[in-house]
């Protein structure tokens, strides 16, 4: 079995059968699945059913099928500009590239009228800015862009821009809850009130990085969670602002761990997962009990030397994109599945129905990850 729930094991020796009844369940760190090698350079990534969007720079946006995890497959590239960010959910998948003529553009990604991997239609932005993001929270969808912030209606095959609002410094990530967007500059934390889309008003700033130079990727990425935004702050690893008044966000927490410098953060369930962008070259998991108690688990290491850019995960993958630092290919999206899946036995695993047999060994409630083998004794 590779997913959580229960099933039987069978067992067979000597002509003999007998069946229990087993539960997976999900523990440990995480287990290592697949990566593959893409020209560009690291966005930001986002998972949608089984492809994963990777915002790859100058060539655009690549599509890859993760159905096998294990060997994902280069489906498409989509040649929209140079894409800075992109996100997905059930219904959308929202990207942001620069054109040639300097404007920024929104996208909507899907499926066209051949079934191949297409950008269906284009939203104009702005122009003359550094860097750009997208977030999406069910038909509604923030944009950035610069100091500028756009609400986005993504109810329709067309995104429409609803208003814009400018806000303290330019934005490196953002995350909406569909009123209350979050974003992420190199020094601050700010909040904007999106309840009405045609009026977005900034209410309050937090600076989390006084320290930040010009480089915008000094504080990363973002995730959002119960009025708490978990902030991607580089070699701090993360902070945790409480949002719950966004008039007057507070920090209520810094975490950091050994040498991680941590460019972008996702949740799954109860574990944080961040994507190194220096020192480790690996995904850090970080347990999470509460807003103020996080606990380091280890390390997702994958082979080479990346730096991390992107996170996304759900509840059965992790997708990170990251840059080679050695420079042997452009970038690489490496995958994970957020925990390891082990099987217990349950008490009663060795009292089989005659004329079965019975299970000896190895004794209730013992575990075996997925994909070993495991030493069966029967009588």
């Amino acid at each position: 079995p590779a997913a959580p729930g229960s099933t039987l094991l069978e067992v067979q020796a000597a002509g003999r059968t007998t069946f229990a009844p087993i539960t997976v369940v999900r523990t440990g760190v995480a287990t290592l699945l697949g990566a593959l090698d893409l020209a560009g350079s690291a966005g930001d990534t986002a998972i949608a059913g089984d492809r994963v969007y990777v915002a790859a720079g100058v060539p655009g946006v690549h599509v890859v099928r993760v159905s096998n995890p294990r060997f994902p497959t280069l489906l498409s590239t989509l040649g929209i500009g140079t894409a800075n960010d992109v996100d997905a959910d059930a219904s959308n998948v929202l990207a942001v590239a620069a054109q040639p003529s300097g404007d920024i553009a929104l996208f909507r990604l899907g499926t066209g009228p051949d079934g191949r991997a297409a950008a269906l239609t284009t939203t104009p932005l702005g122009s003359g800015v550094y860097y750009a993001s997208v977030a999406l929270a069910g038909d509604k969808a923030v944009a950035t862009y610069g100091a500028k912030l756009a609400t986005i209606d993504a109810s329709e095959d067309q995104a429409v821009v609803m208003g814009t609002t400018t806000v303290a410094e330019p934005v490196r990530s953002s995350v909406t809850t569909g009123s209350l967007a979050v974003a992420i500059g190199p020094r601050l934390v700010m909040t904007i009130d999106v309840s009405d889309p045609a009026a977005p008003t900034p209410l309050g700033t937090l600076e989390v990085n006084p320290t930040a130079t010009s480089q915008i990727y000094e504080s990363g990425g973002v995730a959002f969670r119960d009025g708490y935004a978990y902030v991607a702050l580089g070699s701090t690893l993360l902070t945790v602002v409480d949002v719950t008044n966004p008039a007057a966000p507070v920090e209520v927490a810094r975490f950091g761990q050994g040498d991680y410098y941590v460019a972008d953060v996702a949740f799954v369930g109860d574990r944080l997962f961040g994507a190194d962008f220096l020192r480790q070259n690996a995904i850090a998991a970080v347990s999470h009990t509460s807003p103020t108690d996080l606990a380091y688990l280890g390390p997702i290491d994958f082979p080479g030397d990346f730096n991390g850019r992107g996170i996304d995960a759900t509840d059965t993958l992790v997708a990170a994109i990251a840059n080679d630092f050695n420079g042997g290919v452009a970038m690489q999206l490496q995958l994970a599945s957020p925990t390891t899946p082990v099987f217990t036995l349950p008490d009663d695993a060795g009292e089989s129905t005659p004329p079965v047999a019975s299970i000896l060994s190895p004794p209730a409630l013992s575990e075996a990850y997925v994909g070993t083998s495991v030493a069966v004794t029967i009588m």
